[in-house]
């Protein structure tokens, strides 16, 4: 399924774990080769630091290309339920700001969500610039609770308008409809429903999606071999170009993917090797055309 010889992404993962067995370093070595027999290489590394409660407090990653390194900060609540996740760039710039308050208050969890990303003008504009031109993209979500099961999630945009909706129906304490809305002028249209079946699986059920005009659009099957996941199959078939996602597993690790996109006529392979703890020791990724 997978050729070697053929490899023009290779990533490489090496660690450094403390007494208590807890990964203090990671290093990333990546080598992508250009059509041309360019070689571009680089490598991040990255540092964990804890806090009392055993739970990640900061992520520092430093790259040999500087515009990737980046700081994560998490924050926790007196539960330790995670609250606050932050990203920021080299230049002290706060990428990504989410918020979501824990626990349950009222029956709502309300997530927060910002990202600052360079804005089309910088690239087209300003290459030649240091000055960087940022747009902002803003989200809200609340999710409503009844027994401990979201039947809803309410997505606001930055003036804390409704603009979609996902409702959920269950059997049996599981999810087996799913209904996707968004909102125009406040008139409410259905997106997309999704519908859930779970004889092969308790836990990872197959699925279709069909849209408003009863297309499927989304489709996804699973095959098991001795109760284990060994296949997952994805098909999207959204404004007519078709994707089909086959993902491959062994012992519970996702071990290759092969992604067919009918539109670009490539396919496009993956594959991931472990270390026997579990941690991802090498990702390789090559594209050829469709015969």
């Amino acid at each position: 399924m997978f050729d070697m010889t053929k490899v023009s992404v290779v990533y490489h993962y090496e660690y450094k774990y403390n007494n208590a067995g807890k990964k203090i370093t990671q290093i990333e070595k990546s080598k992508i080769l250009l059509p041309d027999k360019r070689v571009i290489r680089d490598t991040t590394t990255t540092t964990f630091i804890y806090g009392k409660n055993g739970k990640i407090e900061k992520e520092i990653s430093v790259c040999t290309t500087e515009d990737n390194s980046k700081i994560k900060i998490y924050k926790y609540d007196s539960n330790d339920s995670l609250i606050l996740r932050l990203t920021i760039n080299p230049n002290g710039d706060t990428t990504v700001w989410q918020t979501s308050n824990e626990p349950l208050i009222d029956g709502k969890k309300e997530h927060f969500e910002r990202y600052l990303f360079l804005s089309n003008s910088y690239f087209e504009n300003n290459t030649s610039s240091r000055i960087r031109i940022y747009d902002t993209s803003y989200f809200k979500t609340e999710k409503i609770y009844i027994n401990n099961l979201e039947i809803k999630d309410n997505g606001y945009n930055q003036r804390n308008q409704l603009v979609e909706t996902q409702e959920n129906e269950y059997l049996n304490g599981k999810t087996y409809r799913e209904f996707d809305s968004i909102y125009i002028n406040s008139f409410k249209i259905l997106k997309w429903a999704k519908y859930y079946n779970y004889l092969k699986s308790e836990t990872k059920p197959d699925f279709y999606t069909l849209d408003k005009r009863q297309d499927t659009i989304m489709k996804e099957t699973n095959e098991f071999y001795d109760g284990k996941l060994a296949l997952t199959i994805d098909v999207f078939n959204i404004n007519n170009s078709k994707t089909i996602d086959k993902l491959f597993y062994e012992n519970d690790k996702l071990i290759g993917i092969i992604d067919y996109k009918k539109e670009q006529g490539i396919k496009k392979y993956s594959s991931y090797t472990y270390y026997p703890n579990g941690d991802i020791k090498e990702e390789n990724e090559y594209t050829e055309k469709i015969q």
